[in-house]
């Protein structure tokens, strides 16, 4: 199983070895293709279907109803046009054209990284492939047995509340973490981008104990995509 988180130098990819699972740093995520298994389940923080006038997003609504207290977690995706724009100007006319509204500076900056995914999605030729999307802080929400509000992962609290969530899921997962941290700088992954692809793997792990889970009924967008989030509920009676 494998999760996946952007970072500065690319992706922040969590994926099971023999001897347990490892932190990588990807350049591209296409370098994905040399250590996926057939049919393994890829769980990754980035939106996969893009919205249009006539395909529009509706996971981001619910999943903010969902969770309420993170709402502003849960940015409006970018028309598939905008993605693709040349710079942010254009980007912000297109979205305002095709789904009403602006597009925020924020909202630009992933949208390279999307883009790198959607195309890639696109082109690929392996039905086998596997890839989910997924959001950190909807999936650790589920995965908390009491649903407390959690404090910022940019808080050294708010680290230690998500690293004890996965701890009691996976016991390496603070030996995983240190690990990662020790290994890699932080200008190139920060400990946040860690900590939710760790989240992302162990959702894809106990995706093979539990049901696998989505926001909404699937949406299709106009290159064929689901566009949906995915989260387990292991404590749901």
């Amino acid at each position: 199983m494998i999760g996946i988180d952007g970072c500065k130098s690319g992706w922040c990819v969590v994926h099971d070895k023999p001897d347990g699972p490892e932190v990588l740093i990807l350049s591209r995520i296409s370098e994905l293709e040399s250590i996926t298994l057939e049919d393994e389940l890829i769980c990754i923080d980035i939106p996969i279907g893009l919205p249009d006038d006539s395909h529009p997003r509706r996971v981001e609504q619910l999943a903010r109803k969902v969770l309420a207290s993170k709402s502003s977690s849960f940015f409006g995706v970018p028309c598939r046009d905008a993605v693709y724009a040349k710079d942010y100007k254009k980007a912000n006319e297109i979205n305002k054209l095709q789904l009403g509204k602006g597009l925020s500076i924020q909202s630009w900056y992933l949208c390279p990284k999307i883009k790198e995914v959607d195309t890639w999605l696109i082109e690929s030729e392996d039905p086998s492939f596997n890839m989910k999307e997924a959001h950190p802080e909807l999936c650790f929400h589920f995965l908390q047995k009491e649903k407390n509000i959690l404090l910022s992962k940019k808080t050294a609290e708010g680290r230690r509340q998500r690293l004890e969530i996965l701890s009691y899921w996976y016991e390496g997962a603070a030996e995983i973490y240190h690990n990662a941290m020790t290994t890699y700088l932080r200008k190139n992954v920060a400990a946040d981008d860690i900590l939710d692809a760790m989240c992302m793997w162990c959702v894809a792990k106990l995706s093979q104990t539990y049901q696998l889970e989505s926001v909404t009924d699937s949406q299709i967008d106009k290159s064929g995509l689901i566009m949906n989030m995915h989260f387990v509920n292991p404590h749901e009676k």
